[in-house]
């Protein structure tokens, strides 16, 4: 029994390690451009009406499908990507 315990212990370490080097390999970081791509989107957004996304992250959607034609391109394709066309 005891063994079977410490046999039990080590795999279950061992599968945790794994998780978590896993998620800490996770993709690359976004470049410089994509950063400032990103919050120039954001900003853009809250300008031209919708409320931060960290007030609330649903209307801040609706907010933007609904406003999305008023964005420039590259803001319109960046949000469309992440919150998708207006229906």
């Amino acid at each position: 029994m005891k063994n079977l315990f410490i046999v039990i212990a080590f795999l279950i370490s061992v599968n945790s390690m794994a998780s978590m080097s896993h998620k800490s390999d996770m993709g690359t970081e976004p470049s410089e451009a994509k950063k400032e791509l990103a919050q120039g989107c954001f900003s853009e957004a809250v300008s031209s009406g919708c409320h931060s996304p960290q007030e609330d992250r649903q209307s801040f959607r609706e907010c933007v499908r609904e406003r999305m034609d008023s964005f420039s391109t590259e803001c319109e394709t960046f949000m469309s990507r992440l919150y998708g066309r207006k229906n």
